[in-house]
């Protein structure tokens, strides 16, 4: 059982790590051995996952090599996961979405290895970009004049970009700058949603 429960791990976190390679484009081509490295599998073991993801329709082989891509199911099964991570998806039960990987990790507020354990998406990155990757999904989907929401999405996707680098290489002015827009000018109703409900997480993650 604790073999099954393993793989069904390992599955996620390689499904996870193309999903942030390809920062949830499923016109994005990944190499699956560049995969292997980040989740600290061997070539062969991804291959293998690999096989089984695209046979889920989660992933697509595109190339000979190992090419693949995330596949639409594939993104939404990640996205699942960041809104309610204690719930199981189609192809993933609660455990396998509260199980997050660090390889040799000090000092650090994240749960290693750790199995049916709770964890808030404040402390992660990848949970914050994904996050923030719904924020642009609902904007778009607003009823508002193009001008409105391309205004919002450029200040979220330049708060996601930053999300993405190391915290000492973060620009705080631009974070400042991305987020005093959402807050105070942004009229989106899905804006102001997300700004009255993750503003605390976001902003301490952030540490603006």
């Amino acid at each position: 059982m604790e073999q099954t429960k393993s793989k069904k791990e390992m599955r996620f976190l390689v499904l996870e790590e193309i999903y942030k390679t390809a920062d949830g484009d499923t016109t994005c081509f990944i190499k699956l051995n560049d995969i292997a490295d980040k989740v600290n599998l061997c070539n062969r073991e991804v291959d293998t996952i690999g096989r089984f993801l695209s046979d889920e329709g989660l992933i697509e082989f595109r190339a000979l090599g190992g090419i693949v891509s995330i596949t639409h199911l594939g993104v939404k099964e990640i996205e699942e996961f960041y809104e309610d991570p204690k719930n199981s998806t189609e192809n993933f039960p609660p455990m396998s979405r509260s199980y997050i990987y660090v390889e040799n990790m000090s000092n650090s507020q994240i749960q290693q290895g750790t199995i049916n354990s709770s964890q808030t998406y404040g402390n992660s990155s990848v949970n914050i970009s994904g996050v923030l990757e719904n924020l642009m999904n609902s904007i778009m989907k607003e009823d508002v004049p193009n001008i409105d929401k391309e205004a919002s999405l450029a200040n979220v996707k330049l708060l996601k970009s930053q999300v993405a680098l190391p915290a000492e290489h973060r620009d705080k002015s631009l974070m400042q700058d991305a987020w005093s827009f959402l807050s105070n000018t942004s009229s989106l109703i899905s804006v102001s949603s997300f700004i009255a409900n993750h503003s605390k997480d976001i902003l301490n993650f952030l540490g603006i």
